[in-house]
Order: C-alpha cells, then structure tokens, then sequence
C-alpha cells in the first residue's frame, strides 16, 4: 500500500501585473464512483472532465468544495485529495480496474488535504487544489480527476462510517478563480 507524504510541490505563479478581471468558474464534477478494496475501506473518485475552458487563462485558486451531513466528526480527519494518473472516465472502473496498481492510480507526491479536528460540525470541506489544477491546465499532468482518502489508512481510503457522512455528493463542485494573461512556472 502506498504512503501519502505531503510534499512542497515548488510551484511558483506570476501574476499579471493586475488583478482586474478575475472571475469564479463553477467546473462540474463529470463522474463519482465509490471504489471499494472489499475489507471495508473505499477510496473515492472524481472525475474533472474536460478542462479546456481553463486553457489560456491563469489559475489563481481552485477548491474542491465536498459535501458532508453537518453531523460533528467523531475524531479527526485528515481528507486527502490526489490527482489520478490512469484515464478512468466513460469505463468499467472497480479496486484493480484499470489500475496497475490495485485502489487506483495516482499521484502521492502531489496531494492537497484539509483537516478536520473531532467535534467539527460542517455541511461541506473545502479543499484548496488550486496546485493540481494549475498543473493539469498548464500540462505538466494530465487531468485525469481526483482521488479522495484519508491520511490514517496512507491512502487506502474512508471506512463505512466516514464514507457515510459523504452521503450522495450532492453539492459536489470545483470552483476555479481564473483571469487572463499572467503566467505559471514550475521551478526545476
């Protein structure tokens, strides 16, 4: 089973020299499935679509905001949110399917995560993936979606109880806070 590290991804924006013009984009989520390792921990899938819209345009921030069933956490949760590294979408998908790797395959260097003390009681989590979309936007990944687990099982995913708070997904979205011009750099 892989480790989820939390690793400095390097990434450096420059804006244009102004902030005029920036605007919120609300992306739908284009698919969820619920995979399941069938010893009782699930990882979650989510599929980005097409990102075309954010072509030529620079990323100032994207959060991933999920949905959860406002009841108060019973002990911490530390979600986390990789980028999958496999095409998944529009295809039969399972723990080993398409996966070279059995839960899916994706991206430990890159993750983005939120925490979420016991006693917390909240109807949705934002996450801040605004360094996975600027990647996927700029090339330097391929979008492929997310994959959603949990710290605790260094990736494999929610047990049943937390997979419960996550209900339906209704309310599910990606908002992306983009303007024209401006430029993204990775450093080496």
């Amino acid at each position: 089973m892989r480790g989820a590290l939390l690793v400095a991804l390097g990434l450096t924006c420059v804006p244009a020299a102004s902030n005029a013009g920036a605007q919120w984009l609300e992306l739908p989520i284009s698919d969820v499935r619920v995979l399941s390792d069938g010893i009782g921990h699930v990882r979650i899938l989510l599929g980005t679509g097409d990102l075309a819209t954010l072509e030529g345009k620079f990323v100032e921030a994207a959060l991933l905001t999920v949905p959860v069933d406002g009841e108060a956490f019973p002990r911490d949760l530390d979600l986390r949110v990789f980028p999958v590294t496999q095409a998944w979408e529009g295809g039969p998908v399972d723990w080993t399917t398409p996966w070279s790797e059995p839960g899916g395959d994706f991206d430990e260097r890159r993750m983005c995560a939120e925490q979420v003390s016991a006693g917390r009681r909240s109807t949705a989590l934002q996450v801040n993936v605004s360094p996975i979309i600027r990647e996927m936007v700029h090339g330097s990944i391929e979008s492929h979606g997310f994959l959603l687990g949990v710290a605790r099982h260094h990736g494999a995913g929610f047990d049943p109880e937390e997979l419960a708070r996550f209900g339906s997904m209704e309310g599910l979205m990606l908002r992306v806070k983009v303007r024209q011009g401006g430029r993204w750099e990775r450093p080496d």
